[in-house]
């Protein structure tokens, strides 16, 4: 995995040199507790540990049925290479389709709280592209003004196999997040995602990726940011990569 020791000089340098007073806008635009229709397309390219890579193209729909309530789905495109001294394989497709429902349960001044319950369903098209796995979902984000400008997204996930093909390996995992945002100079952001892992079937396993999501809100409507990443702990975890870098963009239909 890549060291990763130049990761804090860059967010101290893009903190204090975009410092600013929060912009109202941006935290209305970013609120996950304020349920808005929208779509997001993000693309990620990712080396994984060991060799060879995997590119997703992930398009996201998100309905909002109240300010409350919402369904969200993601159908990813997946190419993956894998690569060892003798043999360089690669597959493309459909990968994983995850469905989920989210609930605002909490709503105060200063944070709240969103519940998601849904699926991961095995719609790869490869046994590459795919986990073999119908798996169950659950999380809870939170929301709230730290002061200063910061916010903070609290955030922790767990996945555990439900059905699906008796030679893949099973699946349950929980992922926890402690993520925070710096909202900076006209309408910038900088977004700290460090997401630990912990890996029930192997003994609980930890790992850990780091990514820094850098973006800009055009409008009211239209966001857009880039992503660069890297594994820091968890050596051979499937979850934990090698480095990575993403882009994308999410607009809002309100």
């Amino acid at each position: 995995m890549l060291k990763i020791l130049f990761v804090p000089k860059i967010i101290i340098f893009l903190l204090y040199s975009n410092s600013a007073v929060a912009d109202s806008s941006v935290a209305k635009a970013i609120d996950p507790s304020d349920m808005k229709s929208r779509i997001e397309l993000r693309n990620e390219y990712r080396e994984n540990q060991g060799g060879g890579y995997s590119n997703y193209l992930v398009p996201r729909f998100e309905y909002a049925f109240t300010k409350s309530f919402s369904v969200r789905l993601e159908t990813p495109l997946i190419t993956s290479a894998a690569s060892s001294p003798t043999i360089r394989d690669t597959d493309a497709g459909y990968g994983d389709t995850r469905l989920e429902g989210r609930y605002r349960v909490i709503r105060s001044d200063n944070w709240s709280a969103v519940l998601g319950i849904g699926g991961i369903f095995k719609t790869a098209d490869e046994e590459t592209l795919g986990t073999g796995k119908d798996s169950m979902v659950v999380s809870l984000l939170g929301f709230g003004k730290l002061g200063g400008g910061f916010l903070g997204f609290p955030y922790i996930e767990h996945v555990t196999d439900v059905t699906g093909y008796s030679d893949r390996d099973p699946i349950s995992y929980s992922v926890i997040k402690p993520m925070f945002m710096k909202i900076l100079r006209n309408k910038k952001y900088l977004f700290v995602d460090p997401a630990f892992i912990v890996d029930h079937e192997n003994s609980d396993r930890l790992g850990l990726n780091l990514e820094l999501e850098y973006g800009k809100l055009f409008s009211k409507r239209l966001m857009a940011y880039i992503r660069p990443g890297a594994g820091v702990h968890g050596d051979k975890m499937h979850q934990v990569f090698d480095w990575n870098i993403e882009t994308g963009f999410r607009y809002f239909f309100r």
